[in-house]
C-alpha cells in the first residue's frame, strides 16, 4: 500500500504535468494564431502592391466617404486576375482584422497596417497612371 509521501509525490507530479501541458498547448495555439495574422498580412500586401492595370472611363466618385485617388480620377485599379483592387484590399483587411482580434493582438496594430496598405495601393495606382502616361518610374 502506498504511503502518504508516495501519494503526495504522485499527486504533485500530476498537477505539475497538467499545468505544463496546458501552458504548452496554449503557447502552440498562440503561435498558430499569430501565424494566421502573418498570412493575412501577406495577403493584404499582395493586393496593395499588385496593381496590374487601370480601367479608365468611370465617372469620378465624389460621394465616397473616403475618397481615393482612383475615385478622384474616375479609374478602377485592377489586379492581375481582373478583380477590383480596392474591393480585394477591403476583403483582405477584413480578414486581417478578424485574425488580429482572434489572436489577441491590439486593434491599433491592425489599423496601422490597414492604413499602410491603403497608402501602398494609392502609390501603386499613381505609379500605374504615370506609366500609362509615359512617365518613367522613380
Amino acid at each position: 500500500m502506498p504511503g502518504l509521501a508516495e501519494l503526495a509525490y504522485t499527486t504533485g507530479g500530476g498537477v505539475i504535468g497538467a499545468a505544463l501541458t496546458t501552458y504548452l498547448a496554449k503557447t502552440q495555439e498562440r503561435r498558430q494564431l499569430r501565424a494566421e495574422v502573418y498570412r493575412q498580412l501577406e495577403a493584404a500586401r499582395a493586393v496593395s502592391g499588385g496593381v496590374h492595370d487601370i480601367r479608365i472611363g468611370l465617372p469620378p466618385n465624389t460621394a465616397a466617404s473616403r475618397k481615393s485617388l482612383a475615385d478622384a480620377l474616375g479609374i478602377a485599379a485592377v489586379l492581375e486576375d481582373g478583380t477590383d483592387a480596392h474591393r480585394a484590399l477591403r476583403e483582405a483587411l477584413s480578414e486581417l482584422l478578424t485574425a488580429v482580434l482572434v489572436a489577441g493582438v491590439p486593434r491599433r496594430v491592425a489599423d496601422f497596417a490597414a492604413g499602410a496598405h491603403e497608402r501602398v495601393l494609392e502609390c501603386a495606382i499613381a505609379a500605374t497612371v504615370a506609366q500609362r502616361l509615359g512617365k518613367p518610374r522613380t
